[in-house]
């Protein structure tokens, strides 16, 4: 499949000039290496010469196609579109030339084990407002899972909720659960609220509209127990109402976002988010921080920079969570509202990350890509749309369309490629052409709009998408699924 991949761009060497193409590959490639060689001088005694210099290398290099293809627009021969163009090669090599390489390495080694005895504690706070239907279902899937019941607390901590999300929640109420009630104040408030009654070493949150699976805890403290330099561990996250052609996209955008990019970030042991659907902190990190802070959006990716600041180390993991994808386009809106708000203030808030060596690849590489994919990216998304319907209306037609044709290829191939090592539904990537026409550029329209709110400084609240109630649903199809297994063997018909 990876050979499938670097193939298909002996398609792209045929549909443009071979300078072109020559110039692309060799800043992208370029660009590539100057990020993965710091990896690999973590130990080196001139470890902060060595990563100012990749940073240098890295803009440097990234930046010669935008110099290029200024000056030729301006007083040369390119068109607006080729310009685009040129840029959006040169970033297509240099993801590519990065992600691939570490992702097979990723691959290559093996997820943390489970947790073995002496067992460390488990606090697991679950904040909810409204969540009815949903709160029910979360609490018994994390009752059942396979953690030892003495090492186990659930807090559920209800923000202030105006249904009946207390009451379905005090049905599971005994020793191991913990209903907390407050005044509405925030996911941060509840999440801090439920600290102040937690005593486990590792705290792990799960949303209210999330299912965890059995062997979720075991899986995500042995990533703890594994290494003591461990600050945060992000779950695995997957769609639990499936089956719809909105849930199908956002399943693929998980599977490629989760087993190709947050890999080659986990070689790296700098994964930047750990989600709040299902992520875990080691306590004494977390209170390091300072907990969870109330001035963005996104408490989980804020929290996750904080504790790679101050040196701990963040991994992925491969324990299984399913949480419920918005069902209507308004309500896809308005998550990813609120997420590309809060992660263009979290990158404002830590800016000093960009001037400080001492933070290692988030001040290297990770925090340029975050900034690159939120800040430069919707900008040329939109440009390289008005560009395409300006070529289409007075240019090449046959360019435009061949050009199409190979990002769709090279979409659909890492599609394949990224449902195989999740060993997931293959068929999931038949919407991989969306992710090049169609479903991109709504994620760029929400991505542009966040950003010119939080740098225009625009009032912004919470806003969240309905639940859908099949949660419960979700949950009894994992019960039959479990006893199927139980009659069938391990191996099934």
């Amino acid at each position: 499949m990876v050979v499938a991949i670097f193939a298909s761009f002996g398609l792209l060497y045929q549909l443009i000039p071979r300078d072109v193409f020559v110039l692309c590959g060799v800043v992208g490639v370029g660009g590539a290496v100057a990020s993965v060689v710091p990896i690999y001088l973590q130990e080196n005694p001139g470890r902060r010469t060595s990563l100012r210099v990749a940073r240098l290398c890295l803009v440097g290099v990234l930046a010669i196609p935008y110099a290029y293809a200024v000056t030729n627009v301006v007083g040369g021969p390119l068109t607006l579109f080729s310009a685009l163009l040129i840029c959006a090669l040169a970033t297509v090599f240099f993801y590519y030339a990065f992600t691939l390489p570490l992702v097979l390495v990723s691959y290559g080694e093996a997820d943390a084990p489970e947790a073995e005895p002496p067992y460390p504690s488990i606090s697991v706070i679950v904040p909810a407002y409204d969540e009815a239907g949903c709160i029910g279902p979360s609490v018994e899937a994390l009752c059942g899972c396979d953690y030892p019941e003495e090492k186990t607390e659930i807090i559920v901590v209800d923000d202030g909720s105006t249904d009946e999300t207390a009451f379905e929640a005090n049905v599971y109420a005994d020793s191991q659960v913990t209903l907390l009630r407050k005044e509405n104040g925030g996911k941060h408030s509840a999440l801090n609220h439920g600290l102040d009654h937690a005593s486990g070493d590792i705290v792990v949150t799960v949303d209210a509209d999330s299912l965890l699976e059995p062997a979720g805890l075991k899986r995500i403290a042995g990533a703890f127990q594994a290494n003591l330099e461990v600050g945060a561990v992000a779950g695995n996250i997957t769609i639990a109402n499936r089956g719809q052609f909105i849930t199908e996209l956002q399943e693929l955008e998980y599977v490629v976002g989760i087993q190709l990019f947050r890999r080659a970030f986990d070689l790296c042991d700098t994964v930047t988010i750990v989600p709040g659907a299902f992520g875990a902190y080691r306590r004494s990190a977390l209170e390091d921080v300072g907990r969870f802070d109330d001035d963005t959006l996104t408490e989980d990716f804020d929290a996750t920079i904080k504790v790679l600041k101050c040196g701990r180390i963040t991994k992925a993991n491969e324990a299984l969570c399913l949480t419920e994808a918005p069902e209507t386009w308004r309500d896809r809106y308005n998550q990813r509202l609120r997420w590309y708000r809060g992660r263009t203030q979290t990158l404002l808030k830590h800016r000093d990350v960009f001037w400080s060596p001492r933070h290692g690849i988030l001040y290297s590489l990770a925090f340029p890509i975050e900034l690159f994919s939120n800040a430069r990216l919707p900008f040329v998304g939109v440009l390289i749309v008005v560009s395409i319907v300006g070529e289409l209306l007075f240019g090449s037609v046959v360019q435009v369309l061949a050009l199409f044709t190979f990002c769709t290829l090279l979409q659909f191939l890492v599609s394949v490629l990224a449902v195989r090592i999740g060993d997931g539904d293959v068929r999931l990537a038949a919407f991989a052409p969306l992710f090049v026409l169609g479903y991109r550029q709504f994620l760029d329209a929400v991505m542009l709009k966040s950003v010119l709110d939080v740098v225009g400084g625009r009032e912004m609240g919470w806003t969240g998408p309905k639940r859908t109630g099949k949660l419960a649903a979700a949950l009894d199809r994992g019960a039959d699924e479990e006893a199927g297994d139980a009659v069938d063997g391990p191996t099934g018909d």
